[in-house]
């Protein structure tokens, strides 16, 4: 491959929410500074790893990368700029959480040459923002959304969830409904995941918040519903698009196609290998600028670990996976590795098969996670 993605990871935020698992922290703004040398700095350690590779991709997500000042996301696009050659038609995403954006930031970022922005909405009600410990209000939503606006973004998504702490199938309804009234090019709407060591975690264990799985499935057949009626593409389980604005950087996860994570803690998957930078924050900081690669964990994937790999991944687009490029990319026919799993899964009709393609069928995509595991063989 002659091209390749990256991932930049920013850590900081304002506050976490109940349900966040991320890698990223609240009240260390005192560490920004040091910790952006040590990301400049990993820039160009990591060169030799790029080397004469097209970034086709660049995603910043954290953390809220619009929590910080504007200029230290100005200082890593030069950076990325002047140490990588860039495709003049990249897509370089940000993602944005209202409360955090003002126009002067929004400027900066274009200025910067990102062309697409990610508005972490959640929901439009305010007290249900409340409860799961968003720092926003659904004014600051539409705020944010039309500064974007302004100074010319015409590439936004907006995250929606579903299946949040006192959330109605009326409130998720609604919540559609205003979005879509915005018009963005693309809408995400996951349903809720409990992680451990999450406070989210900690409510479901002492009962205060039960997780209702008809409900989830519900709100997740109205939406494929409303979003074919808005004109968008529904192009991946949770993820729905005008054509032509799907989402290129998370398609490069979903193709099991390369990428370089930059930051903390942040992920790479690179000649079959996946590996990961430290996650302690002082030694990320000290190891960059000492000029020592932060990379640790390295794992080659083997050639059963990268074809699971492909079926779920592949297998998340609604496209599925194709048949072709199963043998183009192991030498072998699917069937002899798939052929009793793919049998048994389309009896139960949870995929399908047309041409060159497998998919999931729309009864496949409720038990998605069934249809994966089945891929994953001991």
């Amino acid at each position: 491959m002659n091209s390749t993605s990256l991932y930049v990871h920013i850590p900081f935020c304002k506050s976490k929410c109940v349900y966040c698992d991320f890698l990223s922290y609240s009240g260390k703004e005192e560490e920004v500074k040091d910790y952006i040398h040590g990301l400049l700095r990993e820039i160009e350690i990591k060169k030799p790893l790029i080397k004469e590779k097209t970034i086709k991709t660049i995603y910043i997500g954290g953390g809220t990368p619009t929590y910080i000042d504007s200029i230290h996301i100005s200082e890593i696009m030069d950076h990325l700029r002047r140490n990588f050659n860039l495709d003049q038609k990249a897509e370089i995403t940000i993602e944005a959480n209202p409360g955090t954006l003002d126009i002067r930031k929004a400027e900066s970022y274009r200025a910067a040459g990102i062309n697409r922005a990610s508005l972490g909405l959640q929901c439009t009600q305010d007290r249900l923002l409340k409860k799961i410990g968003r720092i926003h209000t659904f004014r600051e939503f539409e705020d944010s959304f039309r500064i974007l606006r302004a100074v010319g973004f015409d590439n936004i998504n907006v995250d929606l969830m579903g299946g949040l702490p006192d959330q109605t199938l009326e409130d998720y309804m609604e919540s559609l409904e205003i979005v879509a009234g915005f018009d963005p090019e693309h809408i995400s709407s996951y349903g809720l995941i409990p992680e451990e060591g999450t406070p989210l975690m900690e409510m479901i264990k002492t009962g205060d918040f039960e997780l209702d799985e008809d409900l989830e499935r519900t709100m997740y057949d109205y939406l494929l519903n409303f979003v074919k009626s808005r004109g968008y593409l529904h192009y991946e389980i949770s993820n729905f698009a005008r054509k032509g604005y799907e989402s290129k950087h998370n398609l490069v996860y979903w193709s099991l196609e390369e990428y370089i994570g930059l930051g903390l803690g942040a992920h790479s998957f690179a000649g079959n290998k996946r590996f990961n930078n430290t996650t302690d924050m002082k030694r990320y900081i000290d190891l960059n600028l000492e000029g020592l690669d932060s990379s640790e964990n390295f794992i080659e994937l083997s050639s059963k670990e990268l074809k699971e790999e492909f079926m779920f991944l592949g297998l998340r687009k609604m496209e599925g996976i194709s048949v072709l490029e199963y043998q183009r990319k192991f030498g072998n026919d699917i069937n002899e590795d798939y052929g009793q799993e793919i049998s048994e899964i389309k009896g139960k009709m949870l995929i399908e098969q047309s041409g060159d393609r497998i998919r999931l069928t729309r009864t496949g995509l409720d038990f998605a996670n069934s249809v994966f595991s089945a891929f994953i063989k001991d």
